[in-house]
């Protein structure tokens, strides 16, 4: 659960700064893709945390990715209190917060854990049971009238 806290970090960082920017830009366009990409990496990685577990093993990469990510909202915060304009409002590290979420999603992604090989899904294979596949298998898609059916008036065939 270290990651997921510093994907929260990170989007917090990222949503600061963006709005920090469009007080002085006033571009809305690059706010709105600030604060979007930043809150769905975070919902992206909320998403895949919850359906995984950080085994021991992996947690010195998360650890450094939340030790950055704490590191970055320091800068943001010391930014702000001091009006250090090198921190607040910056660009660049907007877009460090965002590559991070970036980096911190494909590590997920690559812990996620796999299915053996000779496995398949259960609910694939109840879904394919019932079908017919190959040459046998009928191709007419032609509607036609079934015998003792009335037609429905204003209709031909």
């Amino acid at each position: 659960m270290k990651s997921l806290a510093a994907t929260f970090l990170l989007a917090a960082t990222a949503v600061i700064q963006a709005l920090a920017i469009f007080r002085y830009s006033s571009d809305s366009m690059v706010f709105s893709g600030q604060t979007f990409f930043a809150i769905l990496f975070a919902l992206m990685a909320l998403y895949l945390g919850w359906r995984q577990r950080l085994e021991e093993r992996r947690s010195p990469a998360a650890l450094a990715l939340l030790m950055l990510a704490l590191l970055l909202l320091g800068l943001t915060l010391a930014g702000m209190a001091a009006s250090i304009y090198y921190f607040y409002p910056s660009s660049l590290l907007v877009y460090l917060a965002l590559g991070l979420q970036v980096v911190n999603l494909a590590l997920l992604i690559l812990w996620a854990p796999r299915r053996p090989e000779g496995k398949k899904p259960e609910s694939l294979s109840r879904r394919v049971t019932g079908r017919r596949r190959g040459p046998e298998r009928s191709h007419q898609l032609v509607a036609v009238v079934k015998q003792g059916e009335p037609q429905q008036e204003g209709k031909e065939n």
